[in-house]
C-alpha cells in the first residue's frame, strides 16, 4: 500500500526579534509559551471551561480524554449551550481554541477498575449495567467483548477488581493481581492498538485544530526491551495513523506528539532504565514518524521535593527540549501543575492540570472527609492547594482570597452549603485553576524583559515547600 507522507513542518516559533520567548503551533493557531493547558476529565470540567469561557486565553489549548470526547460533545447542554448556565455551544469554544486528545495514561498502568470499564464505554451508563449484568452471570467474556479491543487487555487482568468493587464474589478471581502494565504485551495490543488510534484520530481531524498524545507504556527502572520497541512502536503507529486519515479527507492535516510517560524512578541510581533510556527512546522515534511535539508525562512529581531529584529532573527535561528544539518541535509537559511551571525555565512551551488537581484518574470509593467533595483551591504566589477548612481560614484571616482579575474574591455562602459541592466545584474550585493562566503569562512577560529564570525566582518566593531548595 502506499502510504501518504505528510511534510514535517516547523511547530515551535522562536519569537522575534530576541528569540527570548516562544510560541507553537496546533493546527493553525499561534500558542504564546509558556502556555497553560486544563485538562477536562468530564462533563463537570467542561461546564467550567464553558460557562468561563471568557477568562481563557484566546488560543489557548486545553486537553481532552481522547476516547470519551465525541460522546462528551454530543451532550444537549454543550451541543447547544444554555443560556441560562451562560454557557454557549461548543463549537465556537472550538473555534477559538485547539484540542489535544489525551487518553488518561493511568488506565493502562494502574488498577483503576470501573473508572476503566466507565471509560472503555464512553461512559455510557446503559452499557455499563449490561456490562454489570454480565458479570453477575459471570458472563465474563461477553462483559470484556463490549469494550474495545485495545481496552480489552486491561480490563481482562482487573475483573477480579472489577468484581470487587461492584461487590460481587467469584472464588476463581479472589486474590488476582492486575499487573495491568503486562497487558500492553498481550497479542490483542498488537491487533487493536492501530484501529483504535486510528479512530482518535478520525476524531481528531473533525475540530477545527487538534493534535493527539497517544497512550503508551509506561517507561519504569525494570522496564525491559519489549516495553521499550512497543513505547516506539504505538507513537509510530500514531504518525502513521494521521497520516492516512489525512490523506483520506480534505480536513486539515493532523500531526501527533511524540509521547513518553515516565515513572520517577528512573531518576534514581541502580541498575535499570534511566534518564538516558528515555532520551535515546525520544531521538529514535522522532525518526520513525512525523509529530508536531514531544510529550512527557511524568509519574511522582510529589516524590521530587528534594534537591538532588529536582535537579536531575530540570537535566532530563532540558536535554529534552535540546532534541525536540533541534526537530522544531514544542515540549510540554501533561499533569505537572507547578512542576510544569518551574521547568518552563527550561524553554518548554505547555504545563497542564486535570481542573481538580490530582495527578491521575483516581479509584472510585468512599471520601474519607466529606469537605473533600469540595476539591482543592489552588493559591497564587502560595503556589500551594488548601481544602475548604483551610480555605475558610485563609478568609477569615484576610477577608478574601488571594486571586486574579476575573476570579470571585471568596465562594458564596450559598456555595459554602452542604449539598452544594458541586456548585463550589464549578464556580470557585474547579474555576481558579485559571490562576495558571496568569503564572504562565506572568513568566513569559518577565522572559521577554530579559529575566531567564522567572519561575524559579515566583516559586521560590512561595510557601510551597517543594521549590525551597531550587
Amino acid at each position: 500500500m502506499e502510504v501518504y507522507r505528510m511534510e514535517q513542518k516547523q511547530f515551535l516559533i522562536l519569537d522575534q526579534p530576541h528569540e527570548r520567548t516562544t510560541s507553537f503551533l496546533i493546527g493553525d493557531i499561534v500558542i504564546p509559551a509558556p502556555s497553560f493547558i486544563p485538562e477536562v476529565k468530564g462533563e463537570e470540567d467542561l461546564e467550567v471551561l464553558l460557562k468561563y469561557s471568557s477568562m481563557v486565553p484566546i488560543g489557548n489549548p486545553f486537553m481532552v480524554p481522547a476516547y470519551r470526547w465525541t460522546n462528551l460533545i454530543d451532550h444537549p447542554l454543550f451541543k447547544t449551550g444554555d443560556v441560562f448556565k451562560g454557557i454557549g455551544p461548543i463549537a465556537d469554544f472550538l473555534r477559538l481554541h485547539p484540542v489535544i486528545f489525551y487518553d488518561p495514561p493511568e488506565f493502562f498502568r494502574f488498577t483503576l477498575t470501573k473508572n476503566l470499564v466507565s471509560y472503555a464505554l464512553k461512559g455510557n451508563r446503559t452499557d455499563a449495567r449490561k456490562f454489570n449484568n454480565y458479570l453477575k452471570k459471570k458472563e465474563y467474556q461477553n462483559a470484556i467483548n463490549m469494550v474495545d479491543k485495545f481496552f480489552q487487555p486491561f480490563v481482562e487482568r482487573q475483573i477480579s477488581g472489577i468484581l470487587s468493587d461492584s461487590d460481587l464474589v467469584d472464588e476463581a478471581y479472589e486474590g488476582r493481581t492486575s499487573h495491568v502494565e503486562e497487558a500492553w504485551l498481550d497479542p490483542k495490543i498488537d491487533e487493536g492498538y492501530f484501529p483504535y488510534i486510528f479512530g482518535i484520530a478520525s476524531d481528531a481531524q473533525k475540530m477545527p485544530n487538534s493534535t493527539i498524545i497517544p497512550p503508551v507504556p509506561p517507561l519504569l527502572k525494570s522496564s525491559n526491551r519489549t516495553y521499550l520497541s512497543t513505547i516506539k512502536m504505538v507513537n509510530r503507529a500514531t504518525s502513521l495513523a494521521c497520516e492516512m486519515v489525512s490523506k483520506s479527507s480534505e480536513n486539515k492535516p493532523v500531526f501527533p506528539y511524540f509521547h513518553l510517560y515516565v515513572d520517577s524512578n528512573i531518576f534514581e541510581s541502580g541498575k535499570g532504565n534511566d534518564t538516558t533510556t528515555a532520551l535515546n527512546l525520544l531521538k529514535e522515534g522522532l525518526s520513525g514518524g512525523i509529530f508536531s511535539g514531544v510529550a512527557i508525562t511524568m509519574h511522582g512529581y510529589d516524590e521530587m521535593g528534594k534537591a538532588e531529584r529536582l535537579s536531575r529532573l530540570a537535566s532530563f527535561v532540558n536535554d529534552v527540549v535540546n532534541i525536540a528544539h533541534t526537530n522544531h518541535l514544542p515540549v510540554i509537559m501533561p499533569r505537572s501543575k507547578w512542576h510544569g511551571l518551574f521547568l518552563t525555565d527550561y524553554a518548554t512551551q505547555g504545563f497542564s492540570s486535570l481542573l481538580n488537581g490530582n495527578p491521575k484518574y483516581t479509584r472510585r470509593g468512599a471520601l474519607k472527609n466529606p469537605d473533600d467533595k469540595y476539591g482543592k483551591t489552588p493559591i497564587i504566589e502560595r503556589c500551594q492547594e488548601v481544602k475548604l477548612e483551610e480555605l475558610k481560614d485563609i478568609i477569615k484571616k484576610h477577608g478574601e482570597c488571594p486571586s486574579i482579575s476575573g476570579l470571585p474574591k471568596k465562594p458564596t455562602m450559598e456555595q459554602l452549603a452542604k449539598g452544594k459541592e458541586k456548585d463550589f466545584r464549578i464556580n470557585w474550585s474547579k474555576l481558579y485553576r485559571f490562576i495558571h493562566f496568569e503564572e504562565a503569562k506572568r513568566m513569559r512577560e518577565t522572559k521577554i524583559k530579559g529575566i531567564w529564570n522567572p519561575a524559579k525566582l515566583y516559586l521560590n518566593r512561595s510557601e510551597n515547600s517543594d521549590f525551597k531548595s531550587i
